[in-house]
């Protein structure tokens, strides 16, 4: 696929942070690694795309500075980003504070950890 025939489309960041906000309630109630990485990666796939979309927009506005569709809607994400950010956060200091963490680190790597922990810092 080629840049030019990737879609864009804006970011519920509302409708996604209660979607994210509805998987933290059950990742605070699994009791075992298996299901929480079910959860884990739907949150996951949450937040990619929205930055993903995001990136899409930033790098369109910026090869074309005159394309008013991007340039409000840079304006527009940069505007409503922080919320959904803070959203993610509270996934991440979730994320981190689970008994089971040691299974996840085996899974998703050490590295996610860390640099997970570094975001929260």
């Amino acid at each position: 696929m080629k840049f030019q025939d990737l879609k864009y489309e804006r970011p519920d960041f509302k409708g996604e942070s209660l979607k994210i906000n509805e998987k933290i309630k059950l990742l605070n109630e699994t009791k075992n690694s298996k299901d929480a990485i079910l959860i884990i990666d739907q949150i996951n796939a949450i937040i990619d795309k929205a930055n993903s979309m995001m990136q899409l927009a930033n790098i369109r506005s910026d090869i074309n500075t005159l394309d008013e569709f991007y340039s409000n809607e840079v304006e527009w994400l940069d505007e409503n980003y922080p919320d959904f950010m803070e959203v993610v956060s509270n996934f991440q200091k979730v994320l981190v504070s689970l008994t089971f963490k040691d299974e996840l680190k085996d899974y998703y790597g050490k590295q996610y950890f860390q640099n997970i922990e570094l975001e929260l810092k």
